[in-house]
Formats: structure tokens, C-alpha cells, sequence
């Protein structure tokens, strides 16, 4: 989908700004309630789940590998950071996973009870934004 993206945004005359959503929109880790929906079309749960895990811990190496060639792609000079994306999938992936799994072994019925409040808060959460060095006019 990334390479899809920057292709496409590359193709046309676009202003930069709606280029780098695009991409951004490409390159930006998985949300947290799509294993929910995966499971709700019948998919195997630990799988989706395990899934969102793999996919969250690789996005902290590839969306700012990503940032960047897509920068160089469109001579623009961009980047982000790291921290900005471990952050973003610590807040709104690992954390909340976590919390779910201590308290549906330890508080069941409670974790039942807020588990749609907690995946609407964690979805809500910082996100890191991409910032071009240089738009040209």
C-alpha cells in the first residue's frame, strides 16, 4: 500500500501537503480496534490480536524509514521520528492491550465492563505528525 500510495501521489500534480496525506495515511501503524472487527467477521482472535502486535512493534522501525524515502521521492525533506511512533504505539496499542490482559485475568467482569471505553480512548491518542522540512509554494 505505501508503494501504491507514493506512486499515485507521484503520478499526479498534487500540492505537496495532500501528497504526504496520502502517504501518511499509507505508512501509519494499524489501529487498535481493527483486530475487533476482524474477530466480529469471524476471524481467529489470538491471531488478530498477535497480528496487531507484530504490526506495532514493526512500525516503530519502518514509518520513519518510510517518512524518509517518501521525503527523498518527493524532494521534500522529511522526517519523524522514533520516539514520536514507539510513543504512539505504547498509548494507543501496548498499553491498553496490556491493561486488558492483567484485568481479564484479574478483574473479568470489570475489564468486560470498560474494554469499549478504553479501545475508544487508546484510538483517540497521540499520533505523530509528519513534518516536511521544505513545501514549496
Amino acid at each position: 500500500m505505501p508503494a501504491c500510495a507514493v506512486a499515485l501521489a507521484a503520478a499526479f500534480d498534487l500540492k505537496t501537503a495532500v501528497k504526504w496525506v496520502l502517504v501518511t495515511l499509507a505508512i501509519s501503524p494499524v489501529p487498535p480496534f481493527l483486530p475487533m472487527k476482524q474477530i466480529a467477521a469471524g476471524g481467529y482472535a489470538p491471531y488478530a490480536i498477535s497480528l496487531l502486535v507484530v504490526e506495532a512493534l514493526a512500525a516503530i522501525v519502518f514509518v520513519p524509514g518510510a517518512v524518509a524515502v517518501c521525503g527523498l521521492v518527493f524532494h521534500n525533506e522529511a522526517h519523524v521520528g522514533i520516539s514520536a511512533i514507539t510513543l504512539t504505539i505504547l498509548v494507543t496499542v501496548l498499553v491498553p492491550l496490556g491493561i486488558g490482559l492483567l484485568l481479564s485475568r484479574f478483574a473479568p467482569e470489570f475489564a468486560e465492563q470498560i474494554s469499549d471505553r478504553v479501545g475508544r480512548v487508546a484510538a483517540a491518542s497521540h499520533r505523530p505528525r509528519v513534518h516536511p522540512a521544505h513545501q514549496p509554494g
